[in-house]
């Protein structure tokens, strides 16, 4: 499908009309049929990422002609099992042409609704090189998209946003200690860890499908859900940032969360890798050394995680990501002692 260019002042306000549509969980399914064929990319781009999109349409989605389109539908939890499987027969295909480029047949090995069959073809094929291919099927099925108790798996919970209600006696700070789910983070977190080769980036800083401009539209909705849930405006700016793994860092100041302390704000950031995000506190000028760093207050963790899965990203708990590094990079980091939070969201 080739987009079109809308000129006219009554073409853009149309257009526009038609992306707020694609953005409401309130739009019918009928409609978002209607608007997965939208001749306008951001039309289709939204209806991808739109939770309510009926299995039909999301397999539309997936034949479409921009890329960007395609990797949205493709982590949609309501892409129908067929779909998956022309896809995956389509990208075996061209993988015998020279200089083919086919990076979407692991994921769709490691989506929940592939069949069984299909998954052990792929995983037998080999698409998932330097990936930890041996998590059981039933693990991957079993675990939710965006499990508020610490779990997970690639694949989040789409679900309505604001649904998602906080403890009545929130007055304490995001939860640290390890959680149901803790096997399954994981699990992804290794499945995502590419081998890298010295020289090169691929792999190490982001991996060997990376989108710069889909992440890059993401990385804007994060930095405007935030905005809007915490009442000022929060910049994101341009990602990727060099010699790093991560995308861009978007920091809200200490007096509009509840984490405030003294001078301390929080850091949300985005990787380069399975659309992760993480949050952590920061201070802002000198501090004495017996000075603490506060930990995420809990009402502050939970809104940064409903703005997250508002747009298809993936919060990794904090105590999952201060474990100990043990994938096949280690040799970038020589003899220090790494974490998870320092492959996926820190420079290397």
């Amino acid at each position: 499908m080739v987009d079109q260019h809308t000129r006219s002042v009554a073409e853009r306000e149309l257009g526009l009309l038609r992306v707020n549509e694609a953005r409401s969980i309130d739009t019918t399914e009928q409609r978002l049929r209607e608007l997965a064929t939208d001749p306008i990319r951001p039309v289709r781009l939204w209806t991808a990422r739109n939770p309510n999109t009926p299995p039909n349409a999301v397999a539309i989605l997936l034949q479409d002609a921009d890329r960007g389109v395609r990797n949205e539908a493709l982590y949609h939890l309501r892409a129908p099992a067929a779909a998956l499987e022309v896809l995956a027969r389509r990208e075996a295909e061209a993988a015998e042409l020279p200089n083919a480029t086919t990076h979407k047949r692991h994921v769709v090995a490691h989506h929940p609704n592939t069949p069984l069959p299909l998954r052990d073809e792929l995983i037998a094929a080999g698409v998932c090189p330097g990936r930890l291919c041996g998590i059981p099927a039933e693990l991957v099925r079993r675990a939710e998209f965006f499990c508020r108790r610490g779990g997970g798996s690639p694949y989040a919970e789409q679900e309505k946003p604001g649904t998602s209600r906080l403890p009545e006696d929130v007055a304490g700070i995001a939860p640290d200690a390890p959680a149901e789910g803790e096997t399954d983070w994981l699990s992804i977190l290794r499945a995502l860890d590419e081998p890298g080769r010295m020289g090169s980036a691929v792999g190490l800083e982001f991996p060997s499908d990376f989108d710069p401009a889909t992440t890059q539209t993401r990385f804007d909705q994060l930095a405007e859900g935030l905005s809007a849930a915490f009442g000022c405006p929060l910049p994101g700016g341009q990602g990727p940032r060099e010699d790093a793994a991560f995308f861009g860092v978007i920091r809200i100041p200490a007096e509009v969360t509840r984490t405030y302390d003294r001078g301390s704000g929080l850091a949300v950031v985005l990787s380069n890798f399975g659309a992760l995000t993480a949050c952590l506190p920061y201070r802002v000028g000198p501090a004495s050394d017996a000075a603490r760093t506060p930990p995420v207050h809990q009402e502050d963790y939970r809104l940064i995680e409903q703005v997250s899965a508002q747009a298809q990203l993936w919060l990794v708990p904090g105590h999952i990501l201060k474990m100990p590094y043990e994938g096949p990079n280690q040799w970038v980091f020589g003899s220090a002692e790494a974490s998870w939070y320092w492959r996926f969201f820190d420079y290397l």
